[in-house]
């Protein structure tokens, strides 16, 4: 547990450091949503930074064929 409340805090910290020079598009109810992304994603053993991005480079291209996404 101690892993994802450091790598929540430095999503967060990310954010706000990105914020300052308007890089999101994203609204501040996402933020939230992309900490738990990126939480998921570094939950993974090995996970790198390269190939952590390329995951996330490949949600655009699956996210048009989804016929309905289900979001809570």
């Amino acid at each position: 547990m101690r892993k994802g409340k450091i790598t929540t805090r430095r999503v967060g910290r990310a954010i706000t450091c990105l914020n300052e020079f308007s890089a999101i598009k994203s609204s501040e109810k996402d933020y939230r949503l992309i900490a738990d992304i990126i939480l998921l994603l570094a939950q993974e053993d090995y996970m790198f930074a390269t190939r952590a991005m390329e995951i996330l480079e490949d949600a655009p291209k699956i996210i048009p064929y989804v016929s309905e996404v289900m979001l809570l």
